[in-house]
């Protein structure tokens, strides 16, 4: 058995040449004492510098293999979905509730104002918590990742814009208060919502809520019956803002890096 098969990695191209390490990622969702040990001695090898393991949440064995293997806990990963066709209650009656802006699809003149928001409101995500990452490093990942969602990546992405320039007109690419990434996966699959943000300005005044039912209404005629959503787990604001639009919880998993020491691996 080859060493890639024993440890049961994969070395991710992209992320290593975007951060500049050598990053892998663990294939299982669960972890033994053999399996880690295996995977030490496969990324020493292989002169990674951090490992991904996406792990089941309600395996504790898992938990204490990775903490006594020097793992690190980075991420609370939460999908919610929802299906397409039910109507929340939310949304029965919104006449009071409307967001003081126009959701419309992307422009070639908004992605200034997306490349924008993207480098200033993800600041939640694993990338930043881990601290081994450079902050700025990470607020390039997000705008080269609405970059290339405007550019195919996504199947559709919409834009936040405020009310009242778009009744006069004057729509500006600053005028951009938010986006939301729509993918379309494999037939069988649920809808998936990549990225969404709000401009910090713009918070708490329905937008994102108005990006997130625009998103689902898109999806229902492209033939899926069901929506997902990632969120972190300490995002408590977008899990509510997920579950005022109908969505719940239907996954939960556990997040960790593990980064070699240099001196040890070279």
């Amino acid at each position: 058995m080859k060493p890639s098969e024993e440890a049961a990695c994969d070395i991710l191209e992209w992320d290593s040449d975007f951060f500049r390490s050598k990053i892998a990622r663990l294939r299982e969702d669960t972890l033994r004492p053999a399996l880690a040990d295996a995977v030490d001695v496969w990324c020493e090898r292989q002169a990674v510098d951090c490992l991904y393991a996406l792990l089941r949440s309600d395996d504790p064995e898992s938990s204490r293999v990775a903490l006594s293997h020097g793992y690190r806990l980075v991420d609370v990963r939460v999908t919610l979905e929802r299906e397409t066709s039910c109507r929340p209650e939310s949304q029965l009656d919104s006449r009071s509730s409307r967001p003081t802006c126009v959701i419309r699809p992307f422009q070639a003149r908004d992605l200034p104002g997306l490349r924008r928001i993207a480098r200033a409101r993800h600041r939640d995500t694993r990338f930043f918590f881990d601290g081994n990452f450079a902050p700025q490093r990470c607020e390039d990942l997000y705008e080269r990742w609405i970059i290339a969602s405007c550019e195919g990546y996504a199947q559709a992405v919409f834009v936040a814009q405020p009310k009242e320039t778009s009744e006069e007109g004057m729509a500006q690419s600053s005028d951009c208060i938010g986006y939301i990434t729509c993918h379309l996966d494999e037939p069988e699959k649920p809808g998936r919502i990549g990225l969404v943000a709000v401009d910090a300005a713009s918070t708490s005044r329905g937008v994102g809520r108005a990006l997130v039912e625009s998103a689902v209404e898109w999806f229902a005629p492209q033939g899926r019956l069901r929506v997902s959503v990632v969120t972190q787990g300490r995002n408590v604001p977008a899990i509510r803002l997920y579950e005022r639009c109908g969505f719940s919880t239907s996954r939960v998993e556990l997040y960790y890096h593990k980064w070699y020491p240099r001196e040890a691996l070279r």
